[in-house]
């Protein structure tokens, strides 16, 4: 079995004018190609700034267990794209 490490990174801002403080932030993972993939687990971090040097890391989402579902452009093969709710710090 051979396992493949990637890294993103995206710049993700939450609007706080249009959003309260209980509202849901989701993340949506997309994939392009076309070859499915199905990850074991998926965790998304982040930093505690938007800007300057941050002071933590923090978790926004994960998916420890993917579940039977592939992710693929093919929808036959799997699902174009997936909403992780995220998760605060």
């Amino acid at each position: 079995m051979s396992t493949i490490d990637v890294l993103w990174v995206a710049h993700l801002n939450r609007n706080i004018e249009d959003a309260g403080s209980d509202s849901t932030i989701n993340l949506t993972i997309n994939v392009d190609g076309d070859d499915a993939w199905k990850p074991m687990v998926l965790f998304v971090f982040g930093l505690d700034t938007a800007s300057g040097r941050p002071n933590h890391v923090v978790s926004l989402a994960s998916r420890p267990v993917w579940g039977p579902r592939w992710m693929s452009t093919d929808t036959s093969e799997g699902d174009p794209s997936v909403e992780l709710q995220v998760t605060p710090g």
